[in-house]
């Protein structure tokens, strides 16, 4: 975050450590025509990878998927890294750098009594979406037939699942899948477990 001098742009008065916005069109003002795109919500690439393996009457199932060169608008970073700090909210802990006198080169505009007038949509807040998720696994125990046939049994396996349980991205948000349209204000993916029994009589 570079440190700003005193001054007005555009209209409005701007103060060291706040977003310093570019002048993109070289006018010397900061206006509408400074506006671009930035970032794309469609993926480069998506795609699922699933293993299987057997030994004895064990089986493991492990399911990963994948997306890669998606942009997501990052709301819940943008309001939570403002530096007014909402009371009793919790705060991102990248809010730890914000600019301050003594630390100029923080990558977090500096805190405020009263963001609202500070809520600049900009590529600060634009993160990257890609991420590998290991999206299912499944355990199960395939019971003898030997076993069971002395019971009245023609089947019985025992299995445990889990979904969701681990996921690599960068992305600074809930949950990189779970963002619809690029925009980071979905509820998230739950981690869950299950326990299975398969009966066959």
């Amino acid at each position: 975050m570079d440190k700003m001098k005193d001054g007005r742009e555009g209209g409005d008065t701007y103060y060291p450590g706040e977003n310093k916005i570019a002048d993109l069109d070289g006018d010397g003002q900061i206006t509408t025509n400074d506006r671009e795109i930035v970032g794309y919500t469609d993926p480069k690439g998506y795609g699922g990878i699933s293993t299987t393996l057997n030994y004895k009457n064990w089986t493991l199932n492990v399911i990963f998927n994948y997306v890669y060169g998606n942009d997501v608008f990052n709301r819940s970073y943008h309001e939570y890294t403002l530096g007014a700090g909402y009371g009793t909210l919790n705060m991102f802990n990248d809010e730890l750098n914000r600019w301050s006198v003594n630390n100029t080169s923080g990558s977090i505009p500096r805190a405020h009594s009263n963001n609202l007038d500070r809520m600049l949509i900009s590529s600060r807040v634009m993160q990257d979406g890609s991420y590998l998720r290991m999206k299912n696994v499944t355990l199960n125990y395939q019971f003898p037939l030997k076993w069971i046939n002395k019971v009245g049994l023609s089947n019985l396996n025992l299995y445990v699942s889990g979904e969701n349980l681990l996921t690599w991205t960068g992305f600074k948000g809930a949950d990189p899948e779970s963002v619809g349209t690029g925009y980071d204000e979905t509820y998230p993916n739950a981690r869950s477990f299950t326990l299975g029994l398969n009966v066959s009589f």
